[in-house]
């Protein structure tokens, strides 16, 4: 396991614990835990991801897709459980992937729309983009819709 592994898998269980305690506060308003379950293994994975709220889905923004792994068990929609401002929560997952280059821009819009400058695109600063402007920057990214 690299050193920026171990580092990224430090400041996770951190997170984790402090979105489980009653200091959760502080991060609540833009970071969760997301418990996702193995397909295959059925072994359940807590992550710590930033999330913004849009149109009443919660989006997560997946940088490096093809680096990562956890997020390819909620694809066709998977059942997950979130601890959002301290409570846990059933849902209901779907990814938005480049297998679908549209809807992915049009996620990453929602995203971008309602957290500006979270997410460095390659792009010249904007307000907003239009799903059209963003359809170059979705490549290798996905966004995860999360609804309660």
């Amino acid at each position: 396991m690299s050193r920026r592994t171990i580092l990224g898998s430090l400041r996770d269980a951190r997170m984790r614990a402090v979105l489980a305690s009653p200091r959760h506060r502080r991060h609540s308003h833009d970071t969760l835990v997301l418990e996702v379950t193995g397909r295959r293994s059925g072994k359940r994975y807590r992550i710590a991801v930033s999330y913004v709220e849009a149109g009443g889905d919660l989006l997560v923004f997946v940088d490096e897709a093809d680096a990562k792994r956890w997020w390819r068990n909620l694809r066709g929609g998977a059942p997950v459980r979130v601890l959002l401002r301290g409570r846990w929560q059933t849902a209901r997952a779907h990814v938005v992937g480049d297998d679908d280059p549209t809807a992915l821009a049009e996620a990453l819009a929602r995203f971008v729309a309602a957290w500006p400058g979270f997410v460095d695109l390659g792009l010249p600063p904007a307000e907003r983009y239009s799903a059209e402007e963003l359809l170059p920057a979705a490549r290798g990214r996905a966004v995860i819709t999360i609804r309660l």
